[in-house]
């Protein structure tokens, strides 16, 4: 017969533990004679039938009023400490934002962009956090770029949809290797 464990929690102090009984049997037996103070959390045991569950479930004897007082103060505890983990996390991630959007406004303006177009929404820059505007000669290379990778899929009855391109600004704006773009049927005019 194969061993059953239950995973149990200390009410007096929030440790949780496995116990492990040698059948389902012996499992049954400690669950009606559980210790006081000792919640039963659940059986991570894989393989016990549903009849072993059931027989389980029946012969576990239910919590007391204190227990039950006790299980809910540690849920409570346990409720308010996530709450204050998941308060300091949010409260990290501001602070990483707020230091990363400061970079972005101090950083060097001819740093490399990311420049997103689309049929649809035009020109706009990958990182929502840049505060650069997009050059005017960058959008002539980006167009350029566009319009000859047109021509490649042209006798397929499509154009670029849209488009990712690496740039680097300045007096003569470069894209990088690496540039994508994705076709789609032709069905619409490009934006002027």
């Amino acid at each position: 017969m194969p061993k059953v464990e239950l995973k149990i929690r200390d009410l007096r102090n929030g440790d949780v533990m496995i116990a492990e009984c040698g059948s389902v049997e012996d499992a049954c037996t400690w669950l009606r004679d559980r210790p006081e103070m000792v919640e039963v959390l659940g059986v991570p045991t894989p393989y016990l039938s549903r009849e072993d569950h059931t027989a389980m479930r029946e012969a576990a004897r239910p919590l007391g009023d204190d227990e039950r007082a006790a299980a809910r103060a540690l849920d409570e505890a346990d409720a308010a400490a996530e709450r204050a983990r998941e308060e300091e996390l949010a409260r990290q991630d501001a602070a990483e934002l707020e230091a990363y959007r400061e970079a972005q406004r101090t950083a060097d303006p001819n740093r490399p962009m990311e420049v997103r177009w689309s049929l649809a929404d035009g020109f706009a820059l990958q990182d929502p956090y840049d505060p650069r505007e997009i050059p005017e000669a960058v959008r002539d290379v980006a167009s350029a770029w566009i319009r000859e990778r047109d021509s490649w899929v042209a006798d397929r009855g499509q154009v670029v949809a849209e488009a990712l391109l690496t740039i680097t600004p300045g007096p003569t704006p470069t894209i990088h290797p690496g540039a994508q773009f994705w076709p789609a049927s032709r069905g619409q005019d490009r934006p002027s």
